[in-house]
């Protein structure tokens, strides 16, 4: 067999040129094994025609490393695009690897030409080229990179022309002596843009010609040719754009979706917040930097080489010609006063509702922009491949020159290209220990099989981004009804009459259907019974663990309930619930199960995600109502004859047979009805099913009154079109305070009909916006509906005040800092504080949650983050200490969550504690998590502005149920925002420990009440005798320092409502604080509704002998009981007049506040002291307001005040 190989090479070299030419190539780059005197024999065939004149064809084929890739072209690529390709797509995905040798070969020729020979040409002002759509037989794509005085550089659009050998080839330059075909006589120089694709047909030296590899040319040394010939091809030109400029230099386009340059020749003065008009050119886009005639075996290897080649980014496109535009301009300052009955315009053309389509649609192209300008869509070979199960881990190359750091991203979805298939994963963790390097951990998808260990052939992955419809466009607005709620909340949301709601003042109570029915507190029933009241939009203003979920599950039943009173079709009554994440969604379907059934049987609901996407996520992320679960279920009773429907085509028919077998769910012949006549009927195909029709069977068989979905997801369910845009009549949007403006405006537009529920805390994280965003722009695009409706009452509030997750203390301590003093602990401290009296071998103080490690090891930057890998030891013993059982009483890996501020350290904490079961994540991954203890990490010595954000401290204390740990440094901790409150309360109760004494943990000589019963007589006696006499214990006096008896007393705790918040005690307004409810039953929900979990105190164990000293402790405990009654007195005769009190009534006028009556509405000076507005207007003296009480000046207007919520919300 190699003597046959051996001879068909040489009987090939004995060709024609062209023919030895082609065949050469194929034995010296091929896998044939043959020995060294073979590839000498060739070598010396090689000189042979060398030596007749054939080694310009030869050689640059031998040399070009990506020739042996294209020996065999057999199967081509076939291009998956779905896009409509313009002409010049089409160009480039014609070119081949033979075109580009021959362009190669053929400059070896032009050595002898010289750039003098060729004239200058004059520059004239003249915009119009002719361009070509017709490519010569030499020729090459070359696009531009780089504008200098003298003209343009240019580089290949593909790696073919070059190869690694060619260097002189990797940049060429235009200038005044290229002649441009159709336009001969003019330089080409000033009418080029960046991005533009050229066509170069000859060559000239500007220099010495000399060989060097492609990793030696530099962009900014001297080019070894000039450009003598070349053809302009077919341009993407837009007439009349309107853009406004963004702080780095770049223009945001309406209607478009990445940022442009602006070619400003005469350096006019652009300022940003104006709008201007202008020309804009649009670059072709280059999505493959080889030539795609290869075969498809061939295309990762190829991949890898190019990758080693740094290729420049795609180019923006270029605005020229432009002008600024005060009409466009005064519309985009007025903004979001353009319906407002004050607003006056100077043009004419400016109307409401142009106003407010301009204002809209460029914050939608700005958010959009910044979004695209940082993702990188690299496909780069894989290093270092290992896989443990799901998880794959690997390394890719950090080039200085274009860094992957900061652009590839955690929970990015990406594409891995194996050698015979493709495979999804999600990107867990990046870490960075070497500067050239990323080691990227990612979760590989289900269907991914066990037996690919990525270990055979090269592998190359890029990051998949989002496919996100554009919904907004020019018109938009002009396509809602006059009398839909979408227009009439566009309209408050720009200026117009606020939504107001008129339902009765008594609200109805509603329970949780679940078989043990939960009764809502009177905040929770004020919140379904408005979104139930036909009110267009609702806002449910919902602090950290105030039980917003169940809420907003019952709302859903009760709109369920009276629609089916109301006998509407089922088809038209949908509803629909957006999450942020998909952790959120599976929350919300875990508390919809509790359902009963006899309810559920009638209100159907189900969780939508695409079976792709579904396949990625981790098993914690599944739920049973999953679409994917579901359909299985639904189809599969269908082909049983247990469902039908007339509204089943053949195609819907065909798709379920071919699901239904593709996952095997069900075998032929098991099937009947409708069923088995379409598996017989001659026209039924097994095919892969199609989306489209599977969603539409699936919604005509299933009839879901409820889909539950993210965000995200939305999209796809979308496209789909099973929801109609009358099909569904309430949209509640989970975490509302985190929505983008044009996201909630994308909603209303497409669903104008529908009511919506805005619920969520605008004390908690505001929508992502990426760096680069601000001003106007920021506002319109990503902005804050959420706050701005809630700080501008523009629609109906309910605010949800209880909050049942945190112990008493933290939710005081945050009520305290964020939100006023109005929150009110749903549970009691014994509730909350197994974790803490159960673990004395590892917590200070019992009654207090929050315990501070000091931390006094600096953090290390890396890039833009943050790590510390003391830190990370830290984290680990912590673990280890909590995981462990003491008194019979152990935390589960799963109770515990580990919180970072900086995504390197999450990283590096995710890595160390893989397989432990512990959640790590940032701030922005946990809101609306929960955990019994949560770990927090400062990681940094300094404490940096964004860890200083009140919304994100908020969320980062707010996730624990029973205790918090922060690893910080006490010093840096102390000199910063909110934390140095933090510090002075851990001070306070003596929870400050340092890091060096974490093992060394002992109990503190401070056990509170209920520990110090549990101890033996003798145990206890020793403790006492060590108090001298005429002393209280010091337990005691703790606890009535703080105003509490322990339950276990028999003694009523003093409901911490009382309490005057700390930013409260000097500010004169908490006489107005209104009576707090008493302690909601929902305290008594059980784990399993994974909605609160409360632990019951246990008793203390009792004595069976009673000796001396358990009589001395007897009587102090009837002291202390004695002690605990006059409290408890005293605390009635507080609250009596507290009951007194008339809280509701203007100091000044002595009328009583209203809710919807401006001029009644009460108003916070700046002192504290609260007064209605109408009083504030008549004590208005220059626009300034002095405080009738404490004589404090108070900038007007009176309108312009805060409201105090803590009487408004309860009038």
């Amino acid at each position: 067999m190699k003597e046959e190989k051996e001879e068909r090479i040489l009987i090939n070299l004995r060709h024609d040129d062209v023919t030895a030419a082609t065949c050469l190539p194929i034995c010296l780059t091929s896998s044939l094994c043959l020995p060294s005197t073979n590839i000498g024999q060739i070598y010396a065939t090689c000189h042979h025609l060398v030596v007749r004149g054939y080694s310009s064809v030869i050689m640059e084929r031998v040399k070009n490393v990506l020739t042996e890739f294209y020996a065999d072209p057999g199967e081509p690529e076939v291009c998956k695009k779905k896009e409509e390709l313009s002409d010049l797509q089409r160009l480039l995905r014609a070119d081949t690897h033979e075109g580009a040798l021959r362009f190669a070969e053929e400059s070896l020729y032009w050595k002898n030409r010289n750039f003098l020979s060729y004239p200058e040409l004059t520059r004239l002002p003249i915009d119009f080229i002719s361009c070509c759509r017709v490519v010569p037989r030499v020729h090459a794509f070359y696009r531009v990179i780089i504008e200098n005085p003298n003209g343009y550089i240019l580089t290949p659009c593909h790696a073919n022309v070059h190869g690694y050998h060619r260097g002189d080839l990797r940049y060429i330059e235009v200038n005044d002596r290229t002649v441009t075909k159709s336009n001969e006589i003019t330089s080409i120089v000033g009418k080029l843009f960046l991005g533009d694709i050229i066509g170069v047909t000859g060559l000239a030296r500007l220099t010495e010609f000399k060989e060097f590899d492609v990793f030696q040319a530099k962009i900014d040394g001297q080019c070894i040719w000039m450009a003598t010939n070349i053809q302009v091809y077919s341009r993407k030109i837009l007439q009349d754009v309107t853009f406004s400029m963004l702080s780095n230099g770049t223009a945001v386009v309406k209607d478009h979706i990445e940022v442009m340059n602006v070619v400003n020749s005469e350096s006019l003065p652009l300022e940003q917040g104006k709008l201007y008009t202008g020309t804009a050119f649009v670059p072709e886009k280059i999505f493959r930097h080889f030539t795609m005639d290869h075969s498809r075996s061939q295309k990762n290897a190829i991949t890898a080489k190019c990758s080693k080649i740094h290729q420049y980014p795609i180019a923006l496109g270029s605005i020229f010609n432009f002008e600024e535009s005060p009409r466009l301009t005064e519309a985009f300052n007025i903004g979001v006063k353009a319906f407002s009955s004050y607003q006056r315009v100077i043009h004419v053309e400016n109307t409401p509702n142009e106003i407010m389509e301009t204002c809209v649609l460029m914050g939608y192209a700005a958010a959009n922009s910044i979004n695209n300008g940082r993702f990188d869509c690299r496909a780069l070979p894989m290093e270092n491949i290992s896989r443990k199960g799901p998880i794959l881990k690997f390394s890719i190359e950090n080039p200085p020159e274009n860094p992957t750091e900061g652009k590839w991203l955690v929970n990015c979805r990406i594409k891995i290209d194996c050698p015979l298939t493709n495979v999804m994963a999600i990107i867990e963790t990046i870490v960075i220990t070497d500067p050239r390097r990323l080691w990227v951990t990612a979760r590989l998808s289900s269907n991914v099989p066990n037996n690919n260990k990525f270990d055979r052939g090269i592998h190359i992955v890029s990051q998949q981004g989002s496919q996100e419809n554009q919904v907004l466009r020019t018109g938009f607005f002009h396509k809602t009804g006059l009398n839909d709620n979408g227009r009439r909340i566009l309209e408050a949301l720009y200026g117009g009459r606020a939504i107001t709601h008129n339902y009765p003042t008594r609200t109805r109570s509603y329970n949780f259907p679940s078989n043990i029915p939960i009764a809502l507190n009177q905040y929770q029933c004020n919140y379904v019974n408005m979104i139930t009241g036909n009110i267009p939009i609702v806002v449910g203003c919902s602090p950290f663990g105030c039980g917003k979920s169940m809420t907003i599950v019952t709302a859903a039943v009760e709109i369920h309930k009276k629609t089916a009173e109301e006998n509407l079709l089922r088809k038209y009554n949908k509803q629909l619930m957006l999450t942020q994440s998909n952790y959120a969604s599976v929350n919300l379907v875990e508390i919809a199960k509790k359902i009963r059934p006899e309810i559920l049987s009638d209100f159907k609901f189900v969780r939508y995600i695409s079976e792709k996407n579904w396949k990625e996520l981790s098993d914690d992320c599944k739920t049973e109502y999953d679409l994917p679960k579901l359909m299985g279920k639904v189809f599969k009773s269908w082909a049983l004859g247990e469902k039908t429907s007339e509204l089943l085509s053949f195609p819907h028919m065909e798709n379920m047979i071919n699901f239904l077998l593709d996952g095997e769910f069900l075998f032929p012949e098991y099937f009947t009805g409708a069923a088995f006549c379409t598996f017989k009927f001659p026209r039924f195909q097994k095919r892969y099913p199609s989306v489209r029709f599977l969603l539409e069977a699936f919604f005509i068989l299933y009839e879901p009154d409820l889909v539950i979905t993210t965000i995200d997801s939305l999209q796809a369910l979308l496209k789909s079109e099973v929801l109609l845009p009358h099909s569904v009549q309430t949209i509640q949007i989970d975490e509302a305070s985190q929505v983008p403006e044009y996201t909630f405006i994308s909603l209303l537009t497409l669903f104008p009909n529908a009511s919506y529920g805005l619920i969520g805390d605008i004390q908690q994280l505001p929508p992502y916006c990426e760096t680069g965003l601000d001003g106007k722009l920021k506002d319109y695009g990503i902005g804050n509906t959420m706050e701005r409706a809630v700080r501008g009452n523009m629609f109906p509030q309910a605010m949800l005040r209880e909050v049942y997750r945190c112990h008493p203390r933290v939710t005081h301590l945050l009520s305290d800092l964020f939100y006023e003093g109005i929150l009110i602990p749903g549970v009691t401290e014994d509730q909350r504080n197994e974790f803490l009296r159960k673990r004395p071998d590892l917590w200070p103080a019992s009654q207090f949650p929050v315990m501070i490690v000091n931390n006094k090891e600096k953090g290390m930057r890396m890039g833009t983050s943050c790590q510390n890998g003391s830190e990370k030891e830290l984290v680990k013993t912590l673990l280890n200490r909590l995981t462990e059982e003491h008194n019979r009483y152990q935390l589960q890996p799963s109770d515990i969550g580990v919180i970072s501020f900086y995504a390197a350290q999450t990283s590096i904490l995710t890595e160390a504690l893989r397989g432990r079961g512990v959640k790590c994540g940032t701030v922005d991954a946990f809101q609306g998590s929960e955990r019994e203890v949560i770990i927090l990490c400062c990681t940094n010595a300094k404490i940096s502005q964004f860890m200083q954000m009140s919304n994100r401290i908020n969320v980062a204390m707010s996730r624990a149920k029973q205790a918090t740990i922060i690893i910080g440094n006490v010093d840096g901790l102390r000199n910063a925002r909110y934390w140095s409150d933090i510090v002075k309360e851990a001070e306070r109760e003596k929870c400050v420990i340092q890091a060096e004494s974490l093992r060394d943990i002992q109990i503190r000589s401070q056990p509170n009440r209920t520990t110090s019963q549990r101890q033996s007589a003798r145990e206890y006696h020793n403790n006492r005798s060590q108090v001298p006499r005429g002393r209280k214990k010091p337990d005691i006096l703790n606890q009535m320092s703080a105003l509490t008896v322990s339950e276990t007393l028999g003694v009523v705790q003093i409901p911490p409502s009382q309490r005057i918040p700390r930013n409260e005690r000097n500010r004169g307004y908490h006489n107005n604080r209104t009576k707090v409810p008493k302690v909601s039953n929902q305290a008594n929900i059980s784990d399993e509704m994974k909605v609160l979990n409360v632990s019951t105190p246990t008793n203390p164990e009792s004595s069976t002998s009673e000796s001396a000293d358990t009589l001395i402790m007897k009587k102090e405990l009837e002291a202390a009981r004695k002690m605990a009654e006059q409290l408890e007195k005293e605390l009635k005769k507080v609250q009596e007049k507290f009951q007194e009190k008339e809280w509701n009534l203007c100091e000044i006028c002595v009328s009583p506040y209203e809710q919807g009556v401006a001029e009644k509405t009460p108003k916070f000076l700046v002192c504290g002291h609260t007064f209605c507005q109408e009083c504030l207007i008549h004590m208005t003296i220059s626009n300034e307001i002095k405080c009738p009480t404490c004589r404090v000046a108070s900038r007007g207007p009176a309108a312009n005040l805060n409201t105090n919520f803590a009487i408004y919300k309860h009038l």
